[in-house]
This record gives C-alpha cells, structure tokens and sequence, in this order.
C-alpha cells in the first residue's frame, strides 16, 4: 500500500492520497453497476505521480483523484471549457489527456516505472504540458 513508497516532503495526510488510498478498499461492483475493481497497480502509479508531482510542481496541485469504473485511477484539473487528466490502467501505464484549442490531444507513457517518475521522460512532457495549459 501508501506505506511501500518513498516517503517525499508530501504531507502523507494530504485528502488526494488518502483518496488513492480508499481506492483499496473498492471491490468489482462498488458502483452498483458494474464497475471493475481498481487494481493495486494503479493505485500505487497513481501515488507514485501524485507523490513526485506535487513534490516537483505544488502550484499545479491537481482539482482531485476518481475512480473508474473501468478500474482506473483518474487524477484530473479543470480550468473553464479545457480539462487535464492522467489516467492510471491496470498495467501500470500512464496516459495523460488534455484539450487546447477545442481538440483533444493524449501522450501515453511507455515506460510504465515501478517507482519514482521523476526520470521518466513521459512525467517530463506532463509537466512540461501542464505548464503550458
């Protein structure tokens, strides 16, 4: 769980990692209608992310975490008509999604790294994209 990971300056208390973390507890159906369950892989990605996002970038803190009902792990802004996101599978892959100028583009990663994202060149282009927007 949480505790696996590298401890970072990121209060462990912070309500978007105590969302991830609830995710544990979600099984097949927790929807009512027939949501899959979200696999650990996805949650620790997505606490991976959040862990050296916000580490890396507090001024873009993400509006907040969900749940998919396809067992994915959503962590998503929101400015007006655009919206970003980073969606976290079952693999452990990465895909981030943004709109600009009324299209919707997406950079999937690759990578898929069992811990810190600080080196991986998709993080990089993420940031580099939520500077940008």
């Amino acid at each position: 769980m949480i505790e696996s990971i590298n401890e970072k300056s990121i209060d462990p208390n912070d309500p978007l990692l105590k969302e991830l973390e609830s995710f544990y507890q979600l099984d097949d159906n927790w929807d009512g209608e027939g949501a899959n369950k979200i696999p650990q892989v996805a949650i620790l990605q997505a606490t991976h992310f959040l862990r050296d996002f916000l580490d890396s970038n507090p001024k873009l803190r993400p509006l907040d975490v969900a749940a998919s009902s396809l067992g994915e792990v959503v962590i998503y802004w929101g400015t007006g008509k655009s919206y970003k996101e980073v969606t976290f599978d079952g693999e452990g892959g990465g895909f981030f999604c943004y709109e600009e100028n009324d299209k919707t583009y997406s950079i999937e990663d690759k990578e898929n790294p069992e811990d810190s994202l600080l080196e991986n060149s998709w993080f990089k282009q993420v940031i580099k994209k939520l500077n940008e927007l």
